[in-house]
């Protein structure tokens, strides 16, 4: 399995740590930050493989922050939000997201993403209850 290096951009460290710590046990690096901001800084001096992007931070919302983030790569993006909307989900895609993450996050949810963009033996499946 190749290392991967992912992004992390919420405002809410907990969520930030539970990611990290899924990623991070994998075998992967992760970069947290708390807003979009930093988040920009942070691309600006690194590549990532996989991005995820709150779609509710200070500031600077979620899709603002897409439509910037797009200007500087390419990379995927994956919308974390907990807002159930098909309109937030149809808006995501259209600015360059590829997908919409629900929080509460769940580890199956949260393989099941990363797989699909990254590839099957990026992320183990949880084993099923």
């Amino acid at each position: 399995m190749e290392k991967k290096s992912f992004l992390i951009v919420d405002d809410t460290e907990s969520i930030r740590r539970l990611l990290a710590r899924i990623l991070e046990k994998s075998g992967h690096a992760v970069t947290g930050v708390g807003s979009a901001e930093e988040g920009l800084e942070a691309l600006s001096k690194g590549k990532f493989d996989l991005i995820f992007l709150d779609d509710g931070l200070p500031k600077m919302m979620g899709l603002t922050a897409l439509t910037e983030f797009r200007k500087l790569c390419q990379t995927p993006i994956v919308i974390i939000t907990g807002l159930d909307s098909d309109d937030l989900r149809e808006d995501a895609m259209i600015l360059g997201a590829r997908t919409v993450l629900l929080k509460p996050i769940e580890i199956k949810d949260l393989a099941k993403t990363v797989r699909s963009i990254l590839g099957d033996d990026v992320l183990p499946l949880p084993p099923e209850d």
